[in-house]
């Protein structure tokens, strides 16, 4: 019997842990885009206003990434000392910076080839992450791309903040790493952090930019965000 009374208290405990997990899971299913749009409503660097004879810098998103676009070569930084470049990237005046799941950016050429493996992995930041590095003559590809102006010292700290994203050799280089074939014309590197639900490719444009003191949501997984207190500048 008491046996018995045992194996009944351990199924009643069982049960017990699973529907607190089962309500904790819906209660974070249900607080995670809240939280996303309340945060998102919040900017920091409300100071933030555009310099008179700065920098252009450039946000884009294609609904649901971004990149930040900066010039390629510049005065206050030339990239061409960190990044190989054939004769057409040479002549390219603008450079983008995204960062992301490793996974995703290569082994997801469209959205619906995207795995739940890859997903998964991604979502729960048990992955590495990565940044893809692409050179143009476009820094605006849509109505509503972002241009922005920033002084001297900020055009600096965004610098230093996506340089800080790399990681790098013993030489300072960034870890460069294998172009799958459907990306032919980007170059990927080793990436500093983890993408996870909390830290995802939006929420690196955010924190770079607000490191650069641009006006900024205070988390933006999701683009809308981001749009949204660039609109306010």
């Amino acid at each position: 019997m008491a046996a018995v009374a045992a194996a009944d208290t351990a199924t009643g405990r069982l049960r017990r842990l699973l529907a607190w997990s089962l309500l904790g899971l819906l209660l974070a299913v249900m607080l995670y885009p809240a939280s996303a749009v309340m945060l998102g409503l919040i900017a920091v660097n409300t100071a933030f206003r555009q310099a008179d004879a700065g920098v252009a810098i450039y946000v884009r998103g294609n609904g649901v990434h971004t990149d930040i676009v900066v010039p390629h070569i510049h005065h206050f930084h030339d990239w061409r000392g960190e990044f190989p470049q054939d004769e057409g990237a040479l002549w390219q005046r603008y450079i983008v910076f995204s960062w992301g799941d490793r996974g995703f950016f290569q082994e997801t050429p469209r959205w619906r080839d995207l795995r739940a493996s890859v997903a998964f992995v991604a979502l729960l930041g048990l992955g590495k992450s990565a940044m893809r590095v692409d050179f143009t003559n476009t820094p605006i590809l849509s109505d509503g791309d972002v241009t922005l102006r920033l002084s001297e010292a900020q055009y600096r700290q965004l610098v230093a903040s996506i340089r800080g994203s790399f990681q790098r050799a013993t030489d300072g280089r960034p870890l460069p790493m294998a172009t799958p074939l459907y990306a032919r014309g980007s170059s990927y590197f080793e990436a500093n952090g983890s993408y996870s639900l909390v830290r995802t490719c939006n929420d690196w444009t955010r924190a770079t930019l607000t490191q650069a003191g641009v006006r900024m949501p205070v988390w933006a997984p999701f683009y809308p965000a981001i749009f949204y207190q660039l609109g306010k500048v």
